[in-house]
């Protein structure tokens, strides 16, 4: 009998709101340098430490036209489909009972990483998943509480992008070519998403 090793999943949580290159490159980033066999992008419902967010259908559908031409990316909806605030835990034990054995990895920038001691249930989300602290160069990561030496540190590429600025962009109609797929731009123009108001 040969001995298969259990799937390395990575999971990278977010609004998504929109998707952009940063995400992908992380994304990318995580699954060469961890041996993730797959890395699903975990769309928020509605985040309980965030405020308003675009309707979960566009926010599913620009992450499914983001990674269309990466078979070992996957949007993950659970959170949205499960409804009401999101919280990691919820999300990690429907995990760990819809695939037993796998390994997850839970993949979080440097700001979410130091909010963790604040998440709820935390501890068992630690038990759940191996957290993995993305950071960047020169920069060093504050941890503190239950998450002190508990997260792996993995080093990816400094990336300026934001959705919050990607968003301002498209309402002041400044370019945002190159900063998401080309797919996803289209998407947001069709839909007519990130207008200014009254516009």
């Amino acid at each position: 009998m040969v001995f298969r090793p259990p799937p390395r999943i990575g999971l990278l949580g977010g609004t998504f709101d929109p998707p952009h290159v940063g995400h992908l490159i992380v994304a990318e980033v995580a699954r060469v340098k961890l041996g993730l066999q797959q890395v699903q992008f975990v769309v928020a419902g509605q985040p309980w430490m965030k405020g308003e967010c675009s309707p979960t259908q566009h926010r599913i559908r620009m992450v499914e036209l983001a990674i269309e031409d990466n078979d070992a990316f996957v949007v993950n909806r659970s959170e949205v489909d499960r409804g009401g605030n999101t919280y990691t835990v919820d999300t990690l034990l429907e995990l760990s009972a819809q695939m037993p054995g796998a390994d997850f990895m839970f993949l979080v920038g440097a700001d979410a990483a130091m909010k963790m001691p604040k998440w709820v249930e935390v501890e068992k989300a630690l038990e759940l998943a191996t957290f993995v602290a993305l950071t960047r160069p020169g920069h060093q990561l504050e941890l503190h509480g239950p998450v002190l030496g508990r997260l792996r540190h993995l080093q990816v590429p400094p990336i300026d992008l934001s959705s919050t600025d990607i968003r301002r962009r498209f309402r002041e109609g400044q370019a945002v070519r190159y900063q998401i797929p080309d797919a996803v731009g289209e998407y947001v123009r069709q839909q007519g998403l990130y207008q200014a108001s009254g516009a």
